[in-house]
């Protein structure tokens, strides 16, 4: 299998393929082949298979069926020349493949210009697009990972079993999933930066994610972190870990703001030092901040925020007496005058 997926890469490199019957026989058929499929007898491997009789001018390029069920068809494949499914728009192919499942429904709808491969589970509810659970540029990917795609969704024996159905099934869970997390990561900063109810993000973002009436564990949470800051650049910060009962000292530096403060016996709550520098509040953080923005306005008038120079010639804010603030979030979004990632931004002293 290796072999020749790798002799059709090469061939997709050197541009060999003409046209969509190159790549429906020396391609798509070739790889059925090696999956352990008859592509001679018509009863397992059917060409130009019409999924609605009574429509005849919309023809599946090739329709497998298992022996266990020969009225029902496995896979459908719809084969395009290569370069095609670039140059013109997805949706008009992905529609084409709806109204091929419409009467007489596969349980897994593949499509492919030979280079790129698309794998749908035909019976997933939602738009088209929405029910595709793997996609690949094979001229790009590992030869190890072209085979166990192929394998794993196109083998004979797995599709026979119904093995192929499942992983699909559970593959596309995990997309929808990520699709949740997605839209939910911007709202969970938000509520790292104000504790709320939590300074960590895992607890962060399968709290909003519950809110869509998903429920996703701790390490599917961790996994699409690390894989989502590894895109960006970004590396997730390490937890700040404040225990109950430990006393710990703290900084808070941020463009001009710098304070020390030391963590009480609750774990939660922070004196910060007299003599913090603080930043001037912004609109947004006066206008938005409620109960910081509150507290903020408060230790301006009772003088416990004073106004001061901050380094180059900056105008600001300064602490005249020890403060205890409620959290971290609190202490650090006061002092600057904005909101803060309070797991981020304070540090432990050593």
């Amino acid at each position: 299998m290796k072999a020749i997926l790798t002799e059709i890469v090469e061939h997709l490199k050197n541009g060999d393929y003409k046209n969509e019957e190159h790549v429906r026989v020396a391609i798509v058929l070739r790889i059925l082949q090696a999956l352990g499929w008859d592509i001679w007898n018509p009863r397992e491997c059917y060409p130009e298979f019409p999924p609605n009789p009574k429509e005849e001018k919309r023809w599946v390029d090739v329709a497998l069926f298992k022996p266990t069920t020969p009225d029902v068809p496995a896979v459908f494949i719809e084969v395009k020349m290569v370069g095609k499914l670039v140059q013109t728009k997805l949706d008009d192919a992905e529609n084409q493949l709806e109204e091929y499942n419409r009467r007489n429904q596969a349980e897994i709808t593949v499509l492919t210009d030979g280079q790129f491969w698309r794998f749908y589970l035909s019976s997933a509810p939602g738009k088209f697009r929405q029910r595709c659970f793997i996609e690949s540029d094979i001229s790009k990917a590992a030869i190890d990972e072209i085979e166990q795609i192929f394998r794993t969704f196109l083998s004979r024996d797995r599709l026979i079993s119904n093995n192929a159905k499942k992983e699909a099934e559970r593959l596309l869970e995990r997309s929808n999933e990520e699709k949740i997390m997605d839209k939910a990561y911007s709202q969970a900063l938000n509520d790292v930066v104000r504790g709320i109810p939590s300074f960590d993000l895992v607890v962060c973002l399968r709290n909003r994610c519950a809110e869509y009436n998903v429920d996703i564990d701790e390490k599917r949470v961790k996994e699409f972190l690390l894989k989502k800051n590894s895109h960006t650049g970004n590396p997730l910060p390490p937890p700040l870990i404040v225990s109950a009962g430990k006393r710990m000292r703290l900084s808070l530096t941020y463009s001009g703001i710098n304070a020390i403060g030391v963590i009480g016996s609750d774990g939660k709550k922070i004196t910060v030092s007299a003599g913090a520098l603080a930043g001037t509040a912004t609109d947004n953080f006066m206008k938005k901040g409620k109960g910081y923005a509150e507290l903020r306005k408060k230790l301006e008038a009772e003088g416990i925020l004073i106004p001061t120079e901050l380094s180059k010639g900056r105008s600001g804010f300064k602490l005249t007496r020890d403060y205890e603030f409620d959290s971290l979030a609190v202490a650090g979004s006061v002092l600057a005058g904005f909101f803060i990632w309070a797991q981020k931004d304070w540090k432990e002293v050593q």
